[in-house]
């Protein structure tokens, strides 16, 4: 009976302190524009960025979205370069959140 106890005790405490799996939030990130800077620069620090974000959140790039979607697709031929684009590709796509900007 004391060897059951313990056992119970133990599993207990082994479920309790074994790391919480959730999904991450899903994260749009669009390129670096290249202000005053290389394109190539500009393209491989956005994919440092995006590397490091997909850390903590599941990365999703606008290439990445606009085969899946299209929606995205018409955006981005469409010339969607604002905030409120962005927002709205984000939405259709059911991400909550958005990175942009840019580098000069």
């Amino acid at each position: 009976m004391q060897l059951k106890r313990i056992s119970l005790l133990l599993l207990a405490v082994l479920l309790l302190a074994a790391p919480s799996v959730h999904a991450k939030d899903q994260l749009m990130v669009r390129d670096l524009e290249a202000q005053r800077v290389d394109p190539v620069t500009a393209k491989a620090l956005s994919d440092i960025i995006k590397s490091t974000l997909g850390e903590y959140y599941s990365v999703q790039s606008m290439d990445a979205l606009a085969a899946l979607s299209s929606v995205v697709e018409e955006k981005l031929k469409a010339g969607c370069d604002d905030t409120k684009c962005l927002i709205e590709v984000a939405g259709a796509m059911d991400i909550g959140l958005v990175a942009t900007g840019s580098i000069s």
